[in-house]
């Protein structure tokens, strides 16, 4: 097997993992992270952290949630 080197993703480079169709720079990443047929990577602490919270939000809003109006008035430069 090649000798490779850890990576830490950050998670904007993660969430290219997600994304459909592949994008080369995945392509790219999973090339330099692929020891044979292992994918092996890192993520930090706040990249956990933020997955969790996305997740959570998915979780509460369920899947048939719609986006609410926000009421809230706002002023620009004097004019509401």
């Amino acid at each position: 097997m090649d000798h490779y080197a850890p990576f830490l993703l950050d998670s904007n480079i993660y969430a290219l993992f997600f994304q459909y169709p592949t994008p080369p720079a995945l392509l790219a990443l999973q090339a330099k992270i692929q020891n044979g047929t292992t994918v092996s990577f890192y993520i930090p602490e706040i990249v956990s952290m933020e997955i969790h919270s996305v997740l959570g939000k998915y979780a509460r809003a369920g899947v048939d949630s719609t986006p609410q109006k926000c009421e809230r008035m706002v002023q620009v430069d004097g004019v509401a």
